[in-house]
């Protein structure tokens, strides 16, 4: 586009009549034109820039027919190329569609104003095309460098894509991948039927687990080698069917890590019990040398405390009674506390033999009869 905002567009027309109406039609609506009569002409002025659209009529001196488009749009680049026709030529015309043409018109049938819409329409639509072509250029570019395999089937089950990284995955070259049928390329025998039976599952409209999900699933390699995999499977809807699309990452490494982690796990919780048991073990053997270091002297002190109790019952002696009860029932406590933890029989019955009767009290306590009989004697007057 010039700096006044005018279109740029290649006249390619032998006939000088109609060329000169063509020029004097598009400068009235802003266009900036440039003439020639022939092919080569034209392919020259191409070839220095600058143009934007090219009007180009198949019957020239040096050129003629479908092949005069074929040469112009072959040195033409993404500018859009629109064929000027006779009405007996449109069989042409239609070719030179297919081929890559933006449209055709038919000399002296259009209004000037159909003219330049035609070449606006051109124009926009060759820039869409080269946007789209562009986006389609870089996706291919992304898919073919991505890291993970990835795959494509169409709703029967054929394969229609397939990038480097399958070819190293799975072991088929793309040309031997392309239109072959899926499963048998790389789902094991066993998983076929589950496979398929997913598949249908989503042309019913049903869910299914595989389908629009990320599984984990074992693969087959072209040697017949399984391995295990992570798929990422999609589907994309066409106008009246889906292509099924797949990013596939190996995780034969990742599971080998899992289970040398979990074994090691497993082991350290092995050897955390060993350590624990080892450890109690220790410390029941503790408990126990501390029990009886502690329990000896306690009963001991437990046993003399009870023959105090009995003569000092003997001489009425209630405040020194009751004082010598609550040592007893104090040391019964600290007793009861130092029990060994593992339920040492000797010591149980150790502490038996001091323990009194449940039923009994320290107040209504009886001194046996030779104690009784030896206090007698001493009331006995001198």
């Amino acid at each position: 586009m010039d700096e006044d905002g005018s279109i740029r567009v290649l006249v390619v027309e032998d006939n000088p009549t109609q060329s000169n109406l063509l020029r004097i039609s598009l400068t009235r609506r802003g266009f900036n034109v440039c003439s020639v009569a022939t092919l080569a002409e034209g392919l020259e002025r191409i070839s220095k820039g600058g143009i934007e659209v090219i009007l180009l009529d198949l019957s020239l001196p040096d050129s003629d027919g479908i092949q005069t488009f074929h040469d112009m749009y072959a040195n033409a680049g993404q500018i859009p190329i629109v064929v000027l026709t006779a009405i007996n030529d449109q069989k042409v015309a239609y070719e030179a569609l297919k081929g890559g043409a933006q449209d055709f018109l038919v000399k002296g049938l259009p209004s000037d104003e159909s003219v330049v819409r035609c070449l606006r329409y051109a124009i926009q639509r060759q820039q869409f095309e080269t946007e789209l072509w562009q986006s389609e250029r870089r996706t291919r570019l992304i898919l073919e460098n991505a890291q993970d395999a990835f795959f494509a089937m169409n709703d029967i089950g054929v394969v229609t894509s397939w990038n480097t990284q399958a070819e190293t995955m799975f072991g088929w070259m793309r040309q031997d991948a392309v239109g072959e049928p899926l499963v048998g390329l790389i789902i094991p025998h066993a998983r076929r039927k589950e496979f398929n039976q997913e598949i249908r599952l989503f042309r019913q409209g049903l869910r299914g687990t595989l389908v629009n999900n990320r599984v984990e699933m074992t693969l087959l390699q072209k040697g017949g080698q399984e391995f295990p995999a992570e798929v990422t499977f999609f589907a994309i809807a066409e106008e009246n069917y889906h292509t099924f699309c797949a990013f596939v990452r190996d995780i034969s490494h990742r599971k080998e890590l899992d289970d040398k982690i979990r074994q090691q796990l497993e082991q350290r919780l092995v050897d955390r019990m060993s350590e624990l048991e080892r450890a109690n073990n220790q410390l029941q053997r503790y408990n126990r040398t501390i029990t009886d270091e502690i329990r000896k002297p306690l009963e001991i002190i437990c046993e003399q405390a009870l023959l105090l109790r009995e003569k000092l019952s003997m001489h009425g002696d209630r405040q020194s009674n009751d004082s010598i009860k609550i040592v007893c029932q104090h040391i019964e406590r600290v007793l009861g506390l130092v029990r060994p933890i593992d339920g040492d029989a000797e010591t149980t019955i150790r502490h038996a033999t001091i323990s009194r009767k449940p039923t009994e009290t320290w107040t209504s306590y009886d001194p046996p009869p030779e104690v009784m009989k030896e206090a007698a004697q001493l009331r006995k007057p001198d």
